[in-house]
């Protein structure tokens, strides 16, 4: 084959490729339309190739060049197929920047209803609140917990005991702020700081609702579970006070404390039944000290005095917080 035979090939094969390509383009856009122009390229290649020598096509029988013959018609049938197909089928397959750019927008407003459903941010209320509690900030900061923790409990759970802190005296104040730290230093980080915020103001308001000390309630919530509403003993009581459940159900579902077993493990809800029922032993016995046999089922004097040296420090605790108040 001479080597003009060789150019005029190659010309034609460039001009036809050309060709193809600029309509591809335009018909069906980039995508769809390179596939299409790398398919027809590759059946030009081969129908425009050189032909087989003399000696090479002597050689052939009619059953070997014929299945070549056949593809290449085959191949000429494609093109024409292509040709005639509609571009809205081209266009119904997005391309990979549009389904990117639905999926952005489909992020976007999912982001934006999730905004809408949640809460705002309470940053400004809480640094325009003037009348937040001395005590009370001292004693968050102290525990390392925002202001902006305790005004999001406040409205994620507005039937709780925090809900009223505002509406408590300030010696009440004083002694949520001190049972933060009181929990804080004897939990030994077993208990989160939502829950030391929620079940410091449970005990003071619950033990001020049911006539007994919080010193008192804070040393048996202590004594019993270190303070840690998710507790649970090993015969059975469960929650900061480990109150019995087989005994007290009836009486703490009837008077609607709880519903459930599970409730016990929450901050408040655990709080108010264990002070209900500590408050009851403390009014039928007339006096903690005498309660305290009664509480545990069989309190020995090592028992009564590890009460008792857990409400002076709860004391110390507080008589400290309020020193440091003081001074300033």
């Amino acid at each position: 084959m001479t080597d003009t035979y060789k150019t005029r090939l190659i010309e034609r094969s460039k001009l036809t490729g050309t060709l193809v390509s600029v309509f591809f383009l335009a018909k069906f856009g980039a995508k769809q339309g390179l596939c299409y122009n790398n398919f027809i390229l590759n059946v030009v290649r081969v129908y425009t190739r050189s032909p087989p020598s003399k000696e090479r096509r002597d050689s052939m029988t009619n059953k070997n060049y014929a299945p070549r013959r056949k593809f290449q018609l085959f191949c000429l049938a494609l093109i024409f197929l292509c040709l005639l197909i509609p571009p809205s089928i081209a266009e119904e397959t997005p391309s990979k920047t549009e389904e990117e750019s639905a999926f952005s927008n489909l992020s976007n407003a999912i982001k934006k209803r999730k905004e809408q459903l949640l809460p705002k941010p309470l940053e400004p209320f809480v640094a325009a609140y003037k009348d937040y509690d001395p005590a009370l900030e001292k004693a968050l900061a102290k525990a390392d917990i925002k202001k902006t923790l305790v005004e999001i409990l406040k409205y994620k759970y507005p039937k709780s005991a925090l809900s009223h802190l505002d509406s408590m005296t300030a010696e009440q104040k004083l002694d949520v702020a001190a049972g933060i730290l009181y929990i804080k230093s004897r939990s030994s980080g077993r208990v989160s700081k939502s829950d030391i915020v929620r079940e410091s103001a449970a005990i003071v308001y619950y033990a001020n609702k049911y006539k007994v000390r919080a010193e008192d309630a804070f040393a048996m919530a202590d004594l019993e579970s270190h303070c840690n509403p998710k507790s649970v003993g090993r015969r059975g009581p469960v929650g900061a006070f480990q109150v019995l459940w087989r005994v007290h159900a009836g009486t703490l579902i009837r008077r609607a404390i709880v519903a459930n077993r599970e409730d016990m493990f929450d901050a408040d809800k655990g709080v108010h039944a264990g002070v209900y029922v500590f408050s009851g032993y403390v009014h039928a016995a007339g006096s903690v000290r005498k309660s305290l046999r009664r509480y545990k089922g069989s309190a020995s004097k090592r028992y009564t005095n590890m009460f008792f040296a857990r409400v002076a420090k709860f004391q110390k605790v507080r008589a400290d917080l309020k020193k440091s108040l003081q001074k300033k």
